[in-house]
């Protein structure tokens, strides 16, 4: 092959030499000056024009010699590369080109062109990008490049035939590279600039609109608007288009879609007898359709073009849009119908914006053609919308009756197998159905055409979920009082609540389908229940809801009485899971009705259904087998008990409930033992165990007085003791001790409300007597297991027993339930309203003392006995500091804290260790922080032990000893330049990412010592801990702050949010009036003194993260704390100092305006005139228009032109 041929060959091959040449091709040029007099350039036009000419050379040799081993198709890959390399340089601009040229010649060291010939070498570098461009849109413009054979060029045009015989295998008509060919011709113009779009489209394209093929006009129209709406491109771009949209959707976009869909399109493309490309004109109608459908998508999209602005603009050439919409829907094509689906899901957004965008009055102000001064004195956004829903309601009169229409297709369709028509049909109905209630939203009188009901209807018996799902999440909203639909669905959804399920033929056993036949998993099905259907039955209950809880009570006593026998089928109990499931979710819509007399719906209080309801407890107590033989059915009644306690409560049946969360832990603890079972419960997630123990807490909450009489919590304590044998023996060694964790909360809760202390104490034995037990068993395990894996477990194991101690102490301590749907931060301290634990309670927890400290000692580098011992800690801090019990009791405690940080005296430390004593801190502060601090203030005594405060200093130096690698200065001192003069005179190196293995634990640290500088500044500030480094002079507060500003730039989220954080609370207390106190206002002023250090730097890492290198989450933060600064901590001068210094970084590439305007938006916030929410939108849209591969271009884009039109006139 020749040369450029062969590159591109060894580039597709993987040869690194050759890809890493193409990349520099594109991105540079080469100067060739071997003739003095004539100079040269060779650079990507170059390479692109030489191999066209090669391409087309191979073709034609191919040709002329017959072979056919090797036809011309076979460059098809090599011709795609060519052509994607060629869109990449056509989205640079020619001034680009002259730029690169011009460096290129300037980096000539042994020759200097003169201005003439480096004139001339740019005007040849531009000829030549012009030659490769026409040469691009001579064949994409070919109608023989898009027809099919031989007999297709020969019929339409005979004189021809021979030429374009040469194009019927060519490798250049391929689609891929047919579609990428236009994209690098509309590429090209929107590079070029707002003036060369208009003369492409009004010179070029519409002229040339009946003799250039249809999709290859389709194609450019669509490329325009996607390449219009990259954020590099050109600065008017948008408004160029915008002014465009009436000519592009009349007289190309509109046209072709209404010719295709009455298979009127001259598409000479594809003639009626080629049989390879599948069903003649029809085929390529439906290629049109598509083309023309996703063109005008990505056309409205890029200029804000609405609907009714479509429909306006297709009156003018006599054609309603909406029409050719509703003919399109007929389409038997997938495609067509896809596209459909994707274009009205696009124009039925925008007329319901809650705010008109500027963009967008902009291009309705070029439909109208009037200047800008007339237009807003005729119109206000407001006006607009007002306009936009009135026309918007008239257009889905029109298309609220063709989806009806659709009704008897869709079942056609469906018994076909048309999945995808179904499912594309199903998205139009849906979209246009929420449409119609948005419109109707203040006018519930008014009732839609039954023929959409209908077809939502059919649509939501579809047995596929993700077909059905789309329109049962907006049938609902059509029910009213004055229709059946609600009693109609009921059934429906009914049957929707049973989970798909095999049943083994030769067993009987059973089995969840991994997927159904439409790729519907199990995971997804429940998600679609818990979500979809589950607010459909609440809408359905609110309008029918006696006959919806008769059909369900009804369900379930037959379900139960045709197993009362055992002789139940065993398909029987998914039947009955789905019943239950029906009224378990009337559980949580009832309680907040049945708390508040003034919100219960008259008639519809679940009083009103409590004898329907007591007949569903009485079918299911009689503990069928359509309920014990399927954990997913014992799972279900579960949560149906947890969510009717206020039932049971009210209606005096705990006794029933009790009964029946007592079998169902019973059933569940059995159904464990089978394979079935277990397999039932990986597969969806299900927690029978888990769910029958939060049953009995939800009950004993509601009712504690009943069970904490001493028969029902001497029953408790059984069941607890019964439980305990069951989990530790043979197979039940596997289960969580967190799925019974939920059990013992309750009964602790009931124990604290025992009067008698004897009692009181008894309970507490028994209570805490099994896993007290089993921690000692499980460490005689650990220590004589050989086999890792075994090990493992038994670790796992034991953690969950430490943590149930935790849990059990932590209930004990605070007298409430702590569970994972509390309204609190994970790993959060647990303190408020925490009082003094039992004295007895503390004797209970002395007999397993000597184990964890064995466990601390020898395994705490495992995670699971690190955290579960780090939360027993935490428990266990004394609430008050006045006894010598108590200091004997924190002792204890740190030395064990101690003795897990010492676990692993050389390398890296555990970042689960590490972390876990960072907590056990931080609950020591928010309990004794305050007295900590008023010591540190005070000579005189208070209240509390002063000898905790060497303690805590004692694991907080070796913590801080722990995390020393990564704290330090070093990357954020201010770098003074050679003459003195402050470094944002000139560019500073670039920041260095922050990436270190220590930096794991920096977080931690972080938020520990923000803790400790709200709760007890001048303690944490005092010189004893400042100075507490062995390796540093340098003050504590100076290092930590130092290494928060490095993690701002951290990879890992949660350490940059942890850091930021930190220094907002830094800044606030800079910030803060000045403090009478001595103590205090030293503390404070050593913070400001940080601030002011670390100010700059924080202000480049903050705005670099804003530039793209964030996470989006943490734009706002970053925000708040710029503009904390900006008001706070810095004066006006010394901010704007920070700020330019660091838009002098590498990092900010949109230009010298869009700098400015970041220096007059944060001026403005300096000022006060400019809020964290205003700043906050001014950054998310810096960060977005960052987030493109293309920067070159960045500050002359149509992105920074509207970023600067919308924040500069503010």
């Amino acid at each position: 092959m020749e040369p450029a041929l062969d590159v591109i060959g060894r580039a597709l091959t993987g040869d690194e030499g050759a890809r890493a040449f193409l990349e520099r091709t594109s991105s540079i040029y080469v100067l060739d000056v071997t003739d003095h007099a004539n100079p040269k350039t060779y650079g990507c036009w170059n390479f692109i024009h030489q191999a066209l000419n090669e391409i087309e050379r191979y073709e034609s040799n191919l040709i002329k010699t017959g072979a056919t081993t090797t036809p011309p198709s076979a460059l098809v890959h090599h011709v795609r590369l060519l052509a994607s390399m060629a869109l990449r340089v056509a989205r640079r601009p020619p001034q680009g080109d002259r730029a690169i040229v011009a460096t290129c010649i300037s980096n000539a060291s042994d020759y200097h062109c003169s201005p003439s010939q480096s004139q001339w070498l740019f005007d040849l570098n531009l000829e030549l990008r012009e030659i490769v461009m026409g040469r691009i849109a001579a064949m994409a413009f070919d109608f023989s490049f898009h027809r099919g054979g031989i007999a297709a060029a020969t019929a339409a045009s005979p004189a021809n035939a021979s030429g374009s015989s040469d194009h019927q295998h060519s490798a250049f008509a391929d689609p891929v590279v047919m579609d990428t060919f236009n994209a690098i011709l509309a590429a090209n113009a929107v590079s070029t600039g707002p003036a060369a779009v208009r003369h492409f489209a009004t010179e070029w394209i519409i002229p040339s609109s009946r003799s250039i093929p249809v999709s290859a006009l389709l194609s450019i129209a669509h490329h325009l608007a996607l390449e219009g709406k990259r954020p590099s491109s050109p600065a008017g771009t948008m408004d160029m288009l915008q002014q465009l949209s009436i000519t592009i959707t009349s007289m190309v976009l509109v046209p072709a879609m209404a010719d295709a869909a009455t298979d009127n399109s001259n598409e000479d493309e594809l003639p009626s007898g080629d049989s390879q490309a599948g069903g003649g004109t029809h085929a390529g109608n439906s290629r049109i359709l598509t083309k023309s459908l996703a063109a005008l998508d990505i056309w409205c999209s890029a200029t804000t073009l609405t609907l009714p602005q479509l429909k306006h603009i297709s009156s003018k050439i006599n054609l309603d849009i909406v029409d050719i919409l509703n003919d399109v829907m007929y389409s038997d094509s997938p495609e067509v119908v896809d596209a459909l689906a994707d274009f009205v899901e696009r124009v039925m957004e925008s007329p319901f914006e809650q705010e008109i965008s500027q963009e967008r009055m902009n291009q309705v102000r070029h439909i109208i053609n009037v200047n800008e001064t007339a237009f807003k004195a005729s119109f206000s956004p407001d006006q607009l919308k007002v306009i936009e829903q009135k026309e918007m309601a008239a257009i889905l009169e029109q298309l609220v009756s063709a989806v009806g229409l659709q009704r008897i297709r869709f079942q056609e369709r469906q018994n076909q197998g048309d999945v995808e028509v179904c499912r594309n049909l199903a998205r139009i109905g849906k979209v246009v159905a929420a449409a119609w209630l948005e419109i109707y939203k203040n006018d519930r009188q008014v009732e839609p055409e039954r023929g959409i009901l209908e077809f939502l209807l059919k649509t939501a018996y579809h047995p596929s979920v993700n077909i059905c799902g789309m329109t049962l999440s907006v049938i609902p909203s059509f029910c009213s009082p004055t229709n059946s639909l609600a009693k109609e669905l009921i059934p429906l959804l009914q049957r929707k609540a049973i989970i798909p399920h095999v049943i083994k033929n030769d067993t009987g056993e059973l089995s969840l389908l991994a997927a159904d036949q439409y790729g519907t998993g199990v995971d997804e099905f429940l998600r679609f229940r818990d979500d979809v259907v589950a607010d459909a039955l609440a809408t359905c209950w609110e309008f029918e809801s006696e006959a919806y809880i008769d059909s369900c009570t009804s369900a379930i006593e037959e379900f139960c009485s045709v197993g009362a026998n055992g002789d139940a089928s065993t398909n029987l109990s998914f039947h009955l899971e789905a019943a239950l499931f029906c009224v378990e979710t009337l559980g949580g819509l009832l309680a907040s009705s049945a708390s508040s007399e003034s919100s219960a719906i008259s008639g519809k209080s679940p009083f009103a259904y409590a004898n329907q309801f007591a007949r569903c407890m009485a079918a299911v107590s009689q503990k069928t087998t359509s309920i014990t033989t399927n954990p997913l059915t014992v799972t279900r009644l579960s949560l149906l008990l947890q969510r009717w306690t206020f039932w049971f409560h009210q209606a005096q049946q705990i006794g029933v409930a009790t009964d029946l969360a007592a079998a169902s832990l019973t059933c569940s603890l059995q159904l464990a033992e089978q394979p079935y079972a277990q397999a039932l419960i990986n597969d969806t997630n299900a927690s029978p165990i888990q769910q029958s123990s939060l049953a009995f807490e939800e009950l004993i909450s509601v009712d504690t007085a009943h069970f904490s009489s001493t028969g029902t919590l001497g029953n408790l304590l059984k069941l607890w003791e019964s439980v305990y044998v069951q989990r530790v023996s043979g197979k039940h060694r596997l289960i969580s001790s967190k799925s019974i964790e939920p059990l013992g909360r309750g009964i602790c809760t009931a124990i604290l409300r025992v009067e008698v202390e004897s009692v009181r104490n008894e309970a507490f034995d028994s209570l805490f007597a099994p896993p007290l037990r089993t921690v000692d068993e499980l460490l005689i395990l650990i220590r004589a297991a050989t086999d890792q894996k075994r090990g493992n477990d038994l670790l796992e194991l034991m953690g969950g027993e430490i943590e149930l101690l935790a849990v059990l102490i932590g209930v004990c301590s605070t007298g409430k339930r702590r569970r994972e749907s509390d309204a609190m931060d994970e790993g959060a301290p647990l303190t408020s309203n925490r009082t003094e634990i039992p004295f007895h309670l503390l004797s209970i927890v002395r007999r397993c003392w000597s184990s964890v400290e064995v466990l601390a000692k020898e395994f705490s580098s495992d995670s699971n006995i690190a955290s579960s011992i780090g939360s027993l800690l935490k428990a266990l801090i004394p609430v008050r500091l006045q006894q010598n019990e108590d200091m004997v009791r924190l002792r204890n405690l740190t030395a064990v804290v101690l003795s897990m940080l010492s676990a692993t005296p050389s390398g890296p430390v555990n970042h689960e260790v590490f972390g876990q004593a960072c907590e056990f801190l931080k609950t020591w502060i928010h309990l004794h922080g305050e007295e900590m601090e008023l010591r540190s203030t005070s000579t005189a005594s208070s209240e509390g032990c002063p000898d905790s405060d060497a303690l805590f200093k004692t694991v907080l130096v070796q913590v801080i000893g722990k995390a020393e690698p990564c704290l330090g200065s070093s990357l954020t001192d201010l770098q003074v330049q050679g003459q003195g003069q402050p470094a944002f005179e000139s560019r500073p190196a670039p920041l260095m990412e922050a990436e270190h293995s220590s930096f794991n634990c920096l977080g931690h640290l972080l938020d520990l010592i923000q803790d400790m500088q709200t709760i007890c500044p001048s303690f944490w500030l005092s010189n004893d801990i400042q100075s507490s480094s062995a390796s540093s002079s340098e003050p504590l507060i100076r290092r930590v702050a130092s290494s928060s500003v490095i993690a701002i730039s951290a990879s890992d989220r949660t350490l940059a949010q942890s850091s930021i954080q930190f220094l907002i609370t830094l800044c606030s207390q800079a910030s803060s009036t000045a403090d009478p106190d001595a103590s205090k206002e030293a503390a404070r002023t050593a913070v400001m003194e940080n601030i002011s250090r670390i100010r700059r730097g924080a202000t480049s890492r903050l705005l670099m993260g804003c530039c793209g290198k964030f996470e989006r989450t943490l734009v706002g933060p970053a925000s708040v704390l710029l503009h904390t600064m900006s008001k706070k901590v810095a004066s006006p001068a010394e901010h704007e100092s920070d700020i330019l210094a660091a838009l002098q970084q590498g990092f900010f590439l949109l230009g010298d305006d869009a700098k400015n305007l970041t220096l007059s938006v944060f001026r403005r916030c300096t000022e006060g005139l400019l809020s964290e929410a205003d700043l906050e939108m001014f950054l998310d849209r810096i960060w977005e228009i960052h987030r493109t591969d293309d920067f070159s271009t960045l500050p002359s884009s149509d992105a920074v032109a509207r970023l600067l039109a919308k924040f500069g006139s503010s």
